[in-house]
């Protein structure tokens, strides 16, 4: 895909770790400090059940979830790694991001990855997102997606800001 003029977000900021380094957690306090600054927020957070077997897409605007990705039920043709992928799930989320971005100051997305890169999943309302002026952007990647997300969504001209949250170190003594 070519770039197309350039993104007009107020901010974008990327919340950047390998996998299960804390990305949904720093989101999730970043969220925390939105509220208290009053700010109305949008999009969505990906929560998993303890086994990390399934995540639900939480919305942050109605509270409302659904099942996306599940390794134990078959929820689509889609398959990502070891996941079933249940594309209505993603529909009804980026028709809520899009509803979203016309009364929200903030908008989060957990995470452009894998398949936002193959033009599914947040891909749609991500890049309606980079394009609305009065909105912040705030979305968790994978440090090995980084590259390919600032390349895909034409973000080499768009000034943003990373958070690198780095794996915790676990001492087994």
């Amino acid at each position: 895909m070519s770039c197309r003029g350039s993104w007009v977000s107020a901010e974008l900021v990327l919340v950047v770790g390998e996998r299960d380094s804390g990305k949904t957690t720093t989101l999730t306090r970043m969220l925390t400090i939105h509220h208290a600054q009053n700010h109305t927020v949008g999009g969505f957070l990906a929560l998993a059940n303890p086994g990390k077997t399934w995540y639900r897409l939480n919305s942050l605007a109605t509270g409302e979830s659904r099942m996306a990705f599940s390794a134990e039920s078959n929820l689509g043709s889609v398959r990502l790694g070891r996941f079933s992928v249940d594309e209505s799930a993603f529909v009804w989320a980026n028709a809520q991001i899009h509803s979203d971005l016309g009364r929200c100051n903030v908008v989060f997305f957990d995470e452009i990855g894998r398949l936002e890169l193959q033009g599914g999943g947040f891909s749609p309302s991500f890049r309606a997102a980079l394009a609305t002026e009065s909105v912040s952007v705030i979305a968790a990647v994978r440090t090995n997606f980084l590259d390919q997300v600032i390349h895909t969504f034409c973000l080499e001209e768009h000034p943003y800001s990373v958070v690198n949250v780095a794996k915790p170190i676990r001492n087994e003594s």
